[in-house]
């Protein structure tokens, strides 16, 4: 395998691990989800806040509706240690940090 071929799979890895981590919040109702939706943008105090989806999506399908929904965006599929949790549906100011 050469390098390119590698790296996507290795962020189908990780995404498929974010999904099921995602599913599993919500199944469960996790605290941190409650605390999302109550999330304020600090730029300009929207309260319409998407989760940022960081990894390379292998099927688009199973996201569409969470992001016709404005509940999640696409980060993009490179990871840092650097990357925010939130986008500003209003604004797209991007903020926090990401802890997955």
């Amino acid at each position: 395998m050469d390098r390119t071929t590698d790296l996507q799979n290795l962020c189908t890895i990780i995404r498929t691990v974010h999904l099921e981590w995602k599913l599993s919040q919500r199944i469960l109702g996790d605290e941190t989800i409650m605390e999302e939706s109550i999330l304020q943008c600090p730029s300009c105090n929207n309260k319409n806040i998407a989760t940022i989806f960081w990894g390379y999506p292998s099927d688009m399908s199973e996201l569409e509706k969470e992001i016709d929904e404005g509940k999640i965006v696409i980060g993009g599929c490179l990871v840092t240690d650097h990357d925010p949790k939130w986008e500003c549906n209003s604004c797209h100011h991007r903020w926090g940090d990401r802890d997955d």
